[in-house]
């Protein structure tokens, strides 16, 4: 590998600034998945056991919703999230996630993600978690 010292320093850098945020990136990613249990949705859920680190998979029952859709709704600028129940910055959040397959998508928690960000991409899923689960039951 020729340039490998370009390779070694995002590691260095890495090991220097982001080895005593990774519990905070974890417990983030843990928030964000007990928010999605605690709304017992039947086409949204976690497995809490498989969560150890920052990067929380979040399955989608793909016989109702596919993951594309909820991937697109968390990005979507939506006008009608602002409605009673919601927190005006719901309107303005686009929450970013990874989709893997049709029925799978990831969430990842990082050291540029702040507290205020975790609650508000978790207003944001619970909106699209409600709005899936009332036009499918």
């Amino acid at each position: 590998m020729r340039q490998a010292g370009i390779v070694a320093a995002a590691g260095l850098y890495a090991l220097e600034n982001c080895v005593e945020r990774l519990a905070d990136d974890h417990q983030n990613a843990k928030k964000i998945a007990y928010a999605i249990q605690k709304m017992a949705s039947p086409y949204v859920t976690v497995n809490l056991d498989a969560l150890d680190s920052n990067i929380l998979m979040v399955n989608i029952n793909s016989t109702v919703v596919d993951a594309k859709y909820f991937v697109s709704e968390l990005m979507k600028i939506d006008p009608d999230e602002n409605d009673s129940k919601s927190n005006n910055k719901i309107r303005s959040t686009a929450v970013k996630i990874s989709q893997i397959n049709n029925a799978r998508v990831r969430v990842v928690t990082h050291k540029n993600i702040t507290d205020e960000d975790v609650d508000m991409a978790i207003e944001k899923i619970k909106y699209v978690i409600e709005k899936i689960n009332t036009c499918c039951c």
